[in-house]
């Protein structure tokens, strides 16, 4: 009887929008992170702003593929590197919290995304000033912005894709995190461990 009710919650969770299930992972990484609840917003306001990054992650994955990566595997990475670069901390979310050198987004872009050789997955310097805001239409051009960001690293250096590879994803992030001219950066212990992340947000979706 234990084994039917599991296996009845797995197909309902399955047909679940692929948004929905990122909203839930989102909610409990939240809950994770602030404990307590939130400190600078209600739970009904974080929880809307998850739900605009959730569905600006899913939507920017489909108007971007990446080169031989299934939408899933998009999504559950562009999704993790968010959560690592910004903790979805809404100061940064709104914009009144950047990096740095000036990083902006919940993806934390740096101004010279706007360099990126390949008009494809360029982010415009008006693109980018745009990237900061609450509400599901600037959430959508962060997340737009920074899949195509990831985007470029796997397609300049050629990233395959190998059913979640854990190596594989350790690329991605390398490269994001600090680009070469040769895609042979080092991989780091901190994108070794995003890594990790990405596999687990990547079978929850699944």
């Amino acid at each position: 009887m234990n084994r039917l009710i599991v296996l009845l919650a797995l197909a309902v969770t399955s047909t679940e929008p692929l948004p929905e299930r990122v909203f839930d992972g989102l909610h409990e990484y939240g809950k994770a992170r602030e404990p307590n609840g939130p400190i600078a917003e209600t739970m009904t306001e974080r929880d809307a702003r998850y739900h605009d990054i959730a569905v600006g992650i899913d939507a920017a994955c489909t108007r971007h593929p990446w080169p031989g990566w299934p939408h899933v595997a998009c999504v559950a990475l562009a999704t993790t590197a968010a959560k690592w670069e910004s903790g979805l901390l809404k100061t940064v979310h709104e914009g009144t919290l950047l990096g740095k050198a000036g990083e902006r987004c919940l993806f934390q872009l740096h101004r010279k995304v706007s360099l990126v050789p390949s008009a494809k997955w360029r982010v415009t310097p008006e693109e980018w000033a745009a990237t900061t805001g609450l509400g599901a239409e600037a959430t959508a051009r962060c997340a737009d912005a920074g899949v195509r960001v990831l985007g470029w690293q796997i397609a300049r250096c050629g990233i395959k894709y190998e059913q979640g590879g854990r190596y594989v994803a350790s690329q991605v992030f390398a490269e994001y995190h600090m680009p070469s001219a040769d895609c042979r950066t080092g991989i780091s212990h901190m994108s070794d461990i995003r890594a990790g992340s990405y596999q687990s947000e990547l079978m929850r979706l699944r």
